[in-house]
């Protein structure tokens, strides 16, 4: 991965979401990285995108693009724009 940065914790603290800044787009995006011993980081490649924070319920993180706001399940089942025009 490439540079890592702006850690949010999940509400019951058992994993943190960060922005990761790669050397191009594809290596953009957020990772989630359970805090267990052997776990690895869950990357997911979103370009142009940073400010990410966990849902009150851990099941969803928001975060921020061009257009606004997204609301990403991490079970990648849902990804919706919340608020538009959101620079």
């Amino acid at each position: 991965m490439g540079e890592e940065l702006d850690t949010d914790w999940a509400p019951d603290g058992s994993a943190i979401v960060f922005a990761v800044l790669g050397s191009d787009v594809a290596k953009q995006g957020m990772a989630t990285l359970r805090l267990e011993p052997g776990a690895q980081p869950e990357f997911v490649a979103l370009a142009a995108s940073d400010y990410f924070r966990w849902s009150p319920d851990g099941a969803s993180v928001l975060y921020h693009v061009p257009e606004g706001f997204r609301l990403r399940r991490l079970d990648g089942s849902n990804d919706v724009l919340l608020v538009s025009g959101a620079d």
